[in-house]
């Protein structure tokens, strides 16, 4: 590991503690609905965007295998970016309908297409 890395690995380790304490204390307090986890479990009810990008952002970090190549190739990333852009109209449209969304199945979707389109 270099010096770059190490700095980069700690700091983000940081920025971590310090926004997971923000949330609990925010969570905590006597104003309802203001912590960070709060207001995402919130927008998501009414759009697909939240969780499939946190979907997408999983399946990118966290996938099985460190030689894991995009399925297809340099096109990868403009599936993805179409893919996306089918949920959020998606999502928008349910949203405006008053169905509420569930999110889980939103975040599986772009934790495969994540490891599959935009491995590390």
């Amino acid at each position: 590991m270099t010096l770059g890395q190490g700095v980069a690995t700690v700091s983000g380790v940081l920025v971590i503690a310090v926004l997971v304490v923000a949330d609990i204390v925010l969570a905590n307090d006597r104003t309802k609905n203001n912590a960070p986890s709060q207001i995402v479990r919130w927008v998501s009810r009414f759009t697909a965007v939240v969780p499939f990008g946190l979907g997408v952002l999983m399946g990118h970090w966290f996938h099985p295998d460190d030689m894991l190549e995009p399925v297809l190739g340099a096109r990868s990333p403009l599936y993805l970016l179409a893919i996306g852009v089918v949920i959020t109209i998606s999502g928008v449209i349910m949203g405006w309908q008053g169905k509420g969304i569930a999110a889980w199945p939103w975040a599986v979707a772009g934790a495969v297409l994540g490891a599959l389109l935009w491995p590390v």
